[in-house]
């Protein structure tokens, strides 16, 4: 099988993974480890038993490989064993990963790079679910330069939690702000070292609303009998239960299975809650009724409550009983989970905004995960700071090339409800848009997990719309409205829609352009590394690029510097495994991976984003058929030299192969044969095109 083949057979496996096509995607690489006996099939066909649940399957096939000291073979053994109960196999397995962790792991203060920054986090997961709860805390002292990481500091919190350490656990949850249920989760530990929540272990997982979708689905179907055992679903019920803006039903609603159905530690939890002076009165009376329910207490006795900072006594009388209560199933759980995030997206509605707001005070109301989801959207890394993603958002808006971009991939709903809030003057009551084009409901909170689908809320996830609340003729009201900043250039492009040869597209480009130049004059210069994948000897390039580079201009550059000819696509994606399927960077009606969405244009992102530290690195792929892989890693960060324009070829090392040449199989054939021998490379020689022109003759602008 020749290296084309395997590359098609391969992806066509992912693809049917993905899909949800298991025994289809297992056949095609047992097909390929038949004709092939290479690591990497064995590889991939394991990562695909180990997520279908076969760990045997795992362990026979990776046994070959498990002398060498592979992180992920190891990680995967480790997993396997684990989940056939086999502890002492998966200790000897975690001891391995612990040695290569503290053998990769720099003495530099950058830290790991690429995928490797993801070892720790997993070593931790796997030292968590041994039990070991003291030992993640020492790798975590050990491994100090992996304390950035929201994920370490996440499995560290849960040992602390374990441990019954709250306050630690509180603190690290605290400084977490990426992750959903973080700051519910804080709120249960400072509750927890209070002795209000009874102790409970902890899981080891992340709390995305998949993973909590997925334990509602697996979890026992009577959970008052059994209760809630998981202890990730006690804090987010918690956490439900505690929100003081929860209405009534939904708090019993989520208290129930804690209380009623909880046993003892359901008990200890009701009396907690009861005898705490900062537990709210609403949660109090529900679970005094919940405790009388489940027989903890007899009716018309007097149950001791801290109510307003003194003991005092609630008594449940008969005629106020509830009805027998019904068991709680899944599907009521579910239903407890769309409700909290509807009440979640509702408060957002529900802030004070003038209607005469601009972009920046809009992105304020919004959470900061919503700020996080619009930055993906756009190709934007995010800063760490709230504040400078608002800049980022507000930068890219507001910048008619930017939002040129954005309106051109609106779809026609979209199109027409934007065209309908400014015709109004901006602005529009909530409940005449949801007439109109429908309601936000069903559209959830968590959106940088799961995009939400109708019209309005996606419109918000764009940032090109902002729902709020004002006092208007002394009466409050619910409005959706566009960013005052955005309403005449947005007017502009949806009216006009930039056709062939149209002013506005000359203006679009002329401005972009510069603003391009501005920051370019103003901004760091980034030296890259940009190597062809598999060529040997190596072809490689180093490149001066301002910071303001675009991916569209870096693309120029790189073809410029190699000397490709631009006759195929590209596409830029993230060097990492978990970055694949988030971000893709080229034309936007391509894709580089079937099942992967949208692909944001190359000249509306930025490249300094993506490269925030040094030894960042993202993978460039020239030409769809040869595949040529370039990884572009940032060497190091200088300031601008004045008077020096950029781009700049700073050195390299042979010529780069014929076009069409068959990719690296074709080109190592044709070395081999002697039919082509490897040109020298002089930087100097380096003829860099304008980035803008052939932007303007890729878009057929005249």
């Amino acid at each position: 099988m020749n290296e084309e083949r395997l590359g098609m057979l391969m992806q066509e496996a992912f693809e049917l993974h993905t899909s949800g096509e298991i025994q289809k995607a297992e056949a095609l690489l047992l097909e390929a480890l038949a004709e092939n006996e290479l690591p990497m099939i064995r590889v991939a066909l394991a990562q695909l038993r180990l997520t279908s649940g076969n760990p045997q399957g795992v362990l026979e096939l990776i046994a070959p490989l498990l002398h060498e000291d592979d992180f992920v073979v190891t990680m995967m053994a480790a997993r396997a064993y684990l989940e056939l109960d086999k502890t002492s196999e998966a200790g000897r397995q975690l001891d391995k990963l612990v040695r290569i962790v503290d053998r990769i792991i720099p003495a530099t203060r950058e830290g790991l790079r690429g995928m490797k920054r993801e070892y720790p986090g997993v070593v931790l997961n796997l030292v968590g679910s041994l039990g070991q709860h003291r030992r993640v805390l020492e790798l975590y002292k050990r491994w100090a330069q992996c304390k950035s990481d929201w994920v370490v500091r996440h499995y560290v919190a849960v040992a602390c939690f374990n441990l019954r350490r709250y306050k630690q656990a509180a603190s690290h949850w605290s400084a977490i702000g990426e992750m959903p249920h973080a700051l519910g989760m804080q709120h249960v530990a400072v509750l927890a070292e209070r002795g209000t929540v009874p102790p409970f272990p902890l899981e080891y997982a992340l709390p995305n609303p998949e993973m909590i979708s997925e334990l509602l689905n697996s979890a026992t179907v009577d959970v008052d009998e059994k209760g809630v055992q998981m202890g990730i679903l006690r804090m987010v019920l918690l956490e439900m239960a505690l929100d003081e803006d929860v209405d009534d039903e939904l708090r019993e609603n989520a208290l129930a299975p804690l209380v009623r159905g909880g046993g003892d530690w359901g008990a200890a939890l009701g009396v907690g809650l009861l005898e705490s002076s900062v537990i709210r009165k609403p949660v109090k009376l529900a679970v005094t009724k919940l405790l009388v329910e489940a027989g903890f207490f007899p009716e018309e006795t007097p149950i001791p409550v801290m109510l307003d900072g003194e003991m005092t006594s609630v008594v449940i009388h008969r005629e106020e009983k509830k009805k027998e209560p019904e068991s709680v199933s899944e599907d009521m759980l579910q239903d407890m989970l769309c409700r909290i995030e509807e009440h979640f997206r509702i408060d957002v509605e529900q802030k004070t905004l003038p209607v005469t707001a601009d972009l920046a005070r809009g992105l304020k109301n919004m959470p900061a995960a919503w700020l996080e989801a619009i930055c993906e959207l756009y190709g934007i890394r995010p800063k760490r700071l709230r504040k400078d993603r608002e800049k980022q958002i507000v930068n890219h808006l507001t910048t008619r090339g930017g939002l040129y971009g954005v309106v051109q991939r609106l779809s026609e709903d979209e199109k027409e409800l934007l065209g309908y809030v400014l015709d109004k003057g901006g602005w529009v009551r909530l409940s005449s848009v949801a007439t109109k084009f429908g309601s936000m409901e069903g559209d959830g909170f968590y959106w940088l997990e799961k995009k939400p689908e109708g019209t309005l809320a996606r419109l918000w996830c764009h940032g090109l719309v902002m729902v709020g609340s004002a006092k208007i003729n002394k009466r409050g009201v619910t409005f959706v409205m566009v960013p005052v900043d955005l309403q005449e250039r947005l007017e502009q492009l949806l009216h006009g829609f930039v056709p062939e040869g149209s002013v506005i597209a000359e203006d679009v480009l002329r401005e972009t352009a510069a603003a391009m130049a501005e920051e370019t004059r103003l901004s760091e210069v980034f030296q890259f590394r940009v190597e062809l994948e598999g060529t040997h000897p190596p072809v490689w390039r180093s490149l001066l690029v301002p910071e303001s580079f675009t991916f569209w201009e870096l693309h120029v550059a790189i073809q410029d510097a190699f000397g490709w000819e631009d006759r195929h696509r590209h596409m830029f994606y993230g060097s990492g495994l978990a970055d694949r399927g988030k971000v893709k960077i080229g034309m936007p009606d391509e894709a580089l991976f079937a099942e992967s969405g949208e692909v944001l244009a190359g000249w509306e992102v930025q490249v300094g984003p993506y490269f925030s530290r040094e030894g960042m690195q993202m993978n460039y792929l020239y030409d769809f058929a040869d595949n040529w892989l370039h990884i572009v890693t940032l060497e190091k960060k200088r300031p601008a030299q004045e008077g020096l324009a950029y781009p700049q070829c700073s050195g390299g090392e042979q010529m780069c192969p014929p076009e069409g040449c068959g990719g690296n199989y074709g080109y190592r054939k044709l070395l081999g044969k002697g039919e082509i021998v490897p040109g020298s490379f002089n930087p100097q020689e380096v003829i860099f095109s304008d980035a803008q022109k052939r932007l303007k003759e890729v878009l057929q602008i005249r």
